[in-house]
Parts: structure tokens; C-alpha cells; sequence
């Protein structure tokens, strides 16, 4: 605090307030795109610069989240670039006209002339990356990096607090939608139970036969209660990166073979058709077996549930490269375009959708397949039917040379 006093008089009272008032500002919004709008602009006003960028750190990217030239957003920057370093040193980089016509001639063909990179940080901790531009020649000087220092100071503050409360609203959103979707789930097998219970109780005070189908049912719907409650403490596990994993070399094409196999006995007049090309019979991945059985099922149930009882639902099996693909395909009612971004989330259901169902099946699915280093992608018309597409690398002995 002290340092950012110190530093405080030696602005001019017009700066202080320009400076004051910028803060003030990025203070104020709450959603995280609002606030890194906020800072872009109220950063390019404060100084008067020309165009501004930020990028906030996932994982080892640096992507951008915001900027006053839409175009921008298809350039990513390079990993072994000044963006890149800023953030990893957190250190302030000023590039003049020459480094900028060498380094990113794009930049130049717009009129840049000077470029300032500032880290973003809270608490010794990079979070992201602020880029300022000018058509202005050397027009960064030390007055300017000076009052951009404590701006981007408060700065990733805020980027730490909005992200702080997106996570707290997440969590308390997921806590009412489990509660709420816990108790309807378990209220229909609770029922049950309970009516079968007290005709079972009833025969027995008269001494009369109790039939056996009556005592299945009941243990159907405790059954039925084991799996959901299971299916609950997964996400929750999940969302909180608890699941643990069991990792081994398998053969997805016999895990696969195992899961429509066991189809075939429970339902044996679905038709499920499996292509697969040579290669793909023999690739074997990193995997946990059971949780990717577990995705498995949770498509091919999807495609069931939402499909005709005459429909084929076709698997397609194949490697290219160091990758193994499956494509899961069916002729259902497919999923409305407005749904397609909510698919992922944990109890989405989709609008109309009155199938049974907790919602929470490909949210699992995609955080499983994600551990495995692969990827999930759904392409669906409505009412034409639904692919889904999953990729995962080759172990590494048995990639093809």
C-alpha cells in the first residue's frame, strides 16, 4: 500500500481522478464478460490508447476473452510470444514500431505503432493478460506504464473476484437443482415402496399369500433409488474433481463389444449395428474400464430413450492416426439448436423433453471422457436424429508407425 501511495503523488491531480474514476468502474460490473469489458475499455480510455485485448488463462492457453477489434478473437497468441511471457513472468513488455512490423506484421498493416502487454495477477498468481495498442509512435512512456501498473493491479482483483463469484453462484445453483431434482427423482420409487409395503403388510395380518411379484417390485425400485442416489454423488464428485480413476491399457473395441452385448440380452430385438475397420479391433487406450463402459451406456441409453423401438442406431469405429473415433448415430427426435450449448450441463434437459431422465448423464460423460484426453462433439437436427462423436489418443505403444 505504501508503494501504491508513493506512486500516487507523483501524478498530476487530472491523472489521480482519470485513474480514480477508471477503477471505479471496473469495480462495478459483476459477470466476468462484464468485467473484462470493462477493463479493456476503461484501460484504452485511461491512456488513450487504440485498440485493446484481453486474454485469461485456461489451463496452459491464454485465450481471448474480449477486445475492441472483433477480428482479434481468431488470432491466438503464440506460446512462445510476449503475451505468453508476460504472463508467465509476470513482467510489463513495451514494443515499438520496429519489434511489432517483426513480430506481428498483421498489427502493423492496421497502424499500430506501439504495443504495451500487462500481466494480470492476485496474489502472486497469473490469471491473464491485458494488451494495449497505439498509432502513435514510443507513445507507452514510463508516465503511462505507471498509471496502467496500478490500474491492472486493481484490475486482477476484480478478474479474481468475478471469477470467485461465478464459481459461488455455480455452486449454489447446482446445491438448489440437486435438492430439487434429488427429491422429485426419489419421490416416484419412494412411493412405490411404499404402497407395495403396506399391501404386503396388510396380506401378511390376514394370512394371506403374498405375491412374489410384489416383493420384486419393491426391490426394482430400491434398485431404481441406489442407482440415482449413485448418479447424484458422481456429479458431485465430478464437479468437485474427486473422481478417481483407475488407469489401465484396454482394447476399447472389447470394452464396446461387452456393452452391446449385454444389449442384445436385455433387449434383444433392438437393432444396434457396430462398424468397425480393422485397425480399430486391436487399439487399445489409457482408460479406467468401467467409467468408459459408463459413457457407453449413458449414449447408447440417450439413443434408445429417444429414438423408435423399429430405428437403427448405428456405432461406427475407427483410428486415424494416433487417435481412435466413435461415432454413436441415431434416427430419434434429435435436439433442438437453442439446446445444443446446455447439452453439457449437469441436469439439462432440454426444452419439452418428458422423458425419464436426471439430466446429468452426458455431463458425467464429457468430464470422463475429458480425463482421457479425448473429446465429445453431438451434431443433431431436430427431428432428424443425433450423432455423437468421441475421440480419444492411442496409447502410445500402440500408435501405428
Amino acid at each position: 500500500m505504501t508503494q501504491f501511495l508513493q506512486t500516487m503523488l507523483i501524478f498530476s491531480n487530472d491523472s489521480i481522478e482519470s485513474l480514480y474514476t477508471s477503477i471505479i468502474k471496473i469495480v462495478a460490473p459483476t459477470t466476468p464478460i462484464k468485467v473484462y469489458k470493462s477493463i479493456v475499455e476503461e484501460a484504452v480510455n485511461l491512456i488513450g490508447a487504440s485498440y485493446g485485448s484481453i486474454f485469461i488463462a485456461h489451463g496452459k492457453e491464454l485465450r481471448r476473452v474480449y477486445s475492441t477489434i472483433p477480428s482479434n478473437y481468431q488470432v491466438a497468441p503464440r506460446s512462445n510470444g510476449y503475451s505468453h511471457r508476460a504472463f508467465r513472468k509476470r513482467e510489463i513488455y513495451v514494443l515499438g514500431e520496429r519489434e511489432i512490423r517483426n513480430i506481428h506484421p498483421e498489427m502493423a498493416t492496421d497502424g499500430t505503432k506501439s504495443l504495451i502487454i500487462l500481466p494480470l495477477a492476485y496474489r502472486n498468481k497469473s490469471l491473464g493478460v491485458l494488451t494495449l495498442r497505439s498509432k502513435r509512435v514510443f507513445y507507452f512512456d514510463k508516465r503511462k506504464v505507471d498509471i496502467l501498473k496500478l490500474f491492472v493491479s486493481v484490475a486482477g482483483i476484480k478478474v479474481r473476484n468475478s471469477y470467485l463469484l461465478e464459481l459461488t453462484n455455480k455452486q449454489l445453483k447446482f446445491r438448489k437443482e440437486f435438492s430439487a431434482l434429488a427429491s422429485h427423482e426419489l419421490k416416484t420409487p419412494l412411493t412405490i415402496i411404499s404402497l407395495y409395503s403396506d399391501q404386503i403388510e396388510r396380506k401378511v395380518r390376514k394370512g394371506q399369500k403374498v405375491n412374489p411379484e410384489a416383493f420384486r417390485t419393491v426391490q426394482t425400485q430400491i434398485d431404481k433409488m441406489a442407482r440415482i442416489i449413485d448418479e447424484f454423488l458422481t456429479t458431485k464428485r465430478s464437479i468437485q474433481n474427486k473422481l478417481v480413476y483407475k488407469w489401465e491399457e484396454h482394447n476399447v473395441y472389447i470394452l464396446l463389444k461387452q456393452i452391446l452385448n449385454n444389449y442384445k440380452v436385455i433387449n434383444p430385438n433392438r437393432k444396434i449395428n457396430l462398424q468397425v475397420d480393422e485397425g480399430s479391433k486391436k487399439a487399445k487406450i489409457r482408460a479406467d474400464r468401467h467409467k468408459l463402459q459408463e459413457v457407453f451406456m449413458n449414449i447408447l441409453n440417450n439413443a434408445i430413450k429417444f429414438s423408435t423401438d423399429d430405428s437403427l442406431i448405428s456405432v461406427y469405429m475407427q483410428t486415424k492416426s494416433d487417435r481412435i473415433m466413435l461415432n454413436f448415430n441415431d434416427q430419434g427426435v434429435g435436439i433442438r439448436k437453442s439446446d445444443l450449448p446446455y447439452l453439457f450441463d449437469p441436469f439439462y434437459k432440454g426444452k419439452g423433453i418428458k422423458k425419464a431422465g436426471t439430466g446429468i448423464g452426458l455431463y458425467l460423460s464429457k468430464n470422463i471422457i475429458n480425463a482421457h484426453g479425448g473429446m465429445i462433439k453431438v451434431v443433431s437436427k431436430f427431428r432428424k436424429g443425433t450423432t455423437l462423436m468421441l475421440e480419444f489418443p492411442i496409447a502410445q505403444d500402440n500408435v501405428s508407425r
